[in-house]
């Protein structure tokens, strides 16, 4: 979303003699051949932004089947991780004036742009045990958490949406 962390990435990119590629874009609309890839990151909080469980999870089969049959998935999400946490997203939660509207772990986020304004966001906020689900739904086997990172793998056996 950010031009100018693109520009600055493929500037960077060029002087180290890296062959990567940089795409301004939304993640939900960008695609990649099929079993092109070696790994794919979720840099922190981009898995967060990510409204609904089925659109994470669709994005999720996807990937998988953009990874090479060894690949990996280096996922990173905001964890709601001890009792204070869950009580603060609790209490998000119970804020919400319409019933029909509350979804545990839906939360906001201010970011301020280059150009200095505050902006919010929606942000997802996770248990371990949720992102677990998700990943395993997806066709993913997932590592130990360290840090609010992991590294999942493609499970074995496991039909990849689109491909056949």
């Amino acid at each position: 979303f950010s031009p100018a962390m693109v520009a600055l990435a493929r500037e960077r990119a060029r002087r180290l003699g890296l062959a990567v590629d940089f795409h301004l874009q939304d993640l939900r609309k960008h695609e990649e051949a099929p079993a092109s890839l070696d790994a794919v990151l979720f840099s922190f909080d981009v898995y967060s932004f990510i409204p609904g469980r089925a659109g994470r999870i669709g994005l999720l089969e996807r990937m998988a089947g953009w990874l090479k049959p060894a690949g990996a998935l280096l996922l990173s999400a905001r964890q709601a991780r001890g009792p204070y946490d869950r009580l603060v997203v609790t209490l998000q939660c119970l804020s919400v004036a319409r019933r029909e509207e509350r979804q545990w772990g839906a939360s906001h986020t201010r970011w301020i742009a280059p150009d200095g304004t505050l902006h919010r966001s929606f942000v997802k906020v996770f248990t371990e045990g949720t992102l677990r689900r998700e990943l395993k739904r997806a066709g993913f086997s997932a590592g130990p958490w360290q840090s609010g990172h992991l590294v999942a793998r493609r499970r074995r056996g496991r039909p990849l949406a689109g491909l056949v």
